[in-house]
């Protein structure tokens, strides 16, 4: 099923000392970046963003880039925001929403959610949920 991704990294990280979605893993990608690589193995058609407002326009190949329009919004108006510019595309038929602090997922998990054909899936190790 053809699906896009959303990244929820609009938070300014005040309490981590700064925005998630510029923090680097070990491996030098920023959480960013992998949370796209994630969303593109598990198969999106498009990726996109939201990043805190007035971040810099950083670049980054395959994410469309979605700063937020002002300051001290919560992960449900990050989502609505991105939602709103990514309906216009009509390619997709699910999207899934990742925040950006999850850069560690599996595409693997990713795209067994997507599988499922459920109105909303939600992850789970041994019973326990994620959502």
């Amino acid at each position: 099923m053809a699906f896009a991704g959303l990244i929820l990294g609009g938070g300014a990280g005040r309490r981590f000392g700064g925005p998630k979605a510029f923090a680097r893993l070990p491996d030098r990608r920023t959480f960013l970046e992998a949370c796209r690589n994630v969303l593109r193995e598990a198969g999106a058609i498009i990726v996109a963003a939201t990043l805190p407002h007035g971040s810099a326009q950083e670049e980054v190949a395959g994410l469309r880039s979605l700063p937020l329009p002002e300051t001290g919004l919560d992960m449900l108006a990050s989502a609505r925001w991105g939602l709103r510019h990514l309906i216009s595309d009509r390619r997709w038929r699910v999207v899934v929403v990742l925040p950006v602090d999850h850069p560690l997922v599996a595409a693997e998990t990713v795209r067994a959610l997507v599988d499922r054909h459920a109105d909303a899936a939600v992850p789970a190790d041994q019973a326990r949920s994620f959502g």
